[in-house]
C-alpha cells in the first residue's frame, strides 16, 4: 500500500466495492481493492481496469480481464492471464501493437537496487545498528514512492523481514524470489510458501469491469505441496555412476 503497510496490514485496504473516478492509473469501475497503492503495484502489474501499457489500440481505454472482456477467457483460447494479472514491469511506454512499435531493452546482469538491499539485508546479520542498513533500505523505498523507516523503530527480526518484502516488492518478476525463500529455508512458512493453491480472479465470470463474480478470489493455479528436500537439487544418476563415493542428497 501508499502507507508502506502490506494490505493485511492497513485499514484502508478493501476488496468490496468499485471506484467511482480513475487516475493515470486505472479508469472508474474498477474495484476498490486498487486504490491506495504504493507506485510500484501500478508500475509493475496490470490488473482489470487498468490503464492500458504502452499505446493502446484504437478504441480500447482500458485493460479487461473479466471473461467477456478485451483481454478475457472468452475472446482467445489460451490468451488470458490464469489469475486475472499480467506482468506490467519494462513495458517501454511507447510499445505498439498496431501499428508495431517495439523498443529494445537492455539485459541487466545485476541492478544498483540489488546490490543496496543485498549490502543492507548482510549488514542487518553482521551488525544490525549500524545506520548504513536504514541508509541504504531508505534509498530503496524513497525512490518507489515510500517515506523513509525512522532509526531506533524496528528490532533486528523486523528488520530483517522488511528487508525480505522489500526484495521481493523491488526485484519483483526479476528471477530472485525462487532462490531468495530457498536461501533464507523459509519455503515452508506462511508468506513465503512455494506450494499448494495459488489464488487470483474467476476468469470464468464477468460481463462488465465492476463484476463481482470475477472479483472472486478463485484457485487458479495448483502446485505440489513443499517437500524439504526441494531445498537441494538431486545429483544426476550420471553422477552417481560416476563417483561411487557419491552419496545422495537427502529425501532423493
Amino acid at each position: 500500500m501508499a502507507s508502506g503497510l502490506s494490505i493485511t496490514q492497513d485499514p484502508a485496504y478493501t476488496e468490496t466495492g468499485f471506484t467511482t473516478s480513475g487516475n493515470n492509473y486505472y479508469v472508474a469501475g474498477t474495484s476498490k481493492m486498487y486504490q491506495g497503492r504504493e507506485p510500484r503495484f501500478y508500475a509493475f502489474v496490470t490488473f482489470n481496469g487498468s490503464v492500458i501499457p504502452g499505446a493502446p489500440k484504437s478504441g480500447m481505454t482500458r485493460v479487461e480481464f473479466y471473461n467477456t472482456g478485451n483481454s478475457g477467457r472468452a475472446g482467445a483460447p489460451r490468451d488470458w492471464p490464469k489469475t486475472g494479472y499480467t506482468i506490467r514491469k519494462n513495458i517501454h511506454n511507447t510499445f505498439s501493437v498496431t501499428p508495431a512499435v517495439n523498443v529494445a531493452r537492455p539485459s541487466m546482469y545485476i541492478r544498483l537496487a540489488e546490490l543496496y538491499l543485498n549490502y543492507a539485508e548482510a549488514l542487518n546479520e553482521f551488525d544490525p545498528t549500524n545506520p548504513d542498513v536504514l541508509q541504504y533500505l531508505n534509498a530503496i523505498r524513497n525512490r518507489g514512492g515510500l517515506l523513509s523507516i525512522a532509526p531506533g523503530t524496528l528490532s533486528q527480526e523486523q528488520m530483517r523481514e522488511t528487508i525480505r518484502k522489500e526484495r521481493q516488492i523491488e526485484l519483483a518478476f526479476e528471477n530472485h524470489r525462487y532462490l531468495d525463500v530457498r536461501r533464507w529455508k523459509v519455503a515452508d512458512k506462511p508468506g513465503y510458501y512455494q506450494g499448494g493453491a495459488y489464488t487470483g480472479m474467476d476468469m470464468t465470470k464477468g460481463t462488465t469491469l465492476s463484476d463481482v463474480g470475477f472479483h472472486t478470489r478463485t484457485v487458479a493455479v495448483r502446485r505440489a505441496a513443499w517437500n524439504n528436500r526441494f531445498y537441494f537439487l538431486p545429483f544426476l544418476q550420471s553422477e552417481m555412476d560416476r563417483n561411487k563415493e557419491l552419496v545422495q542428497l537427502p529425501g532423493y
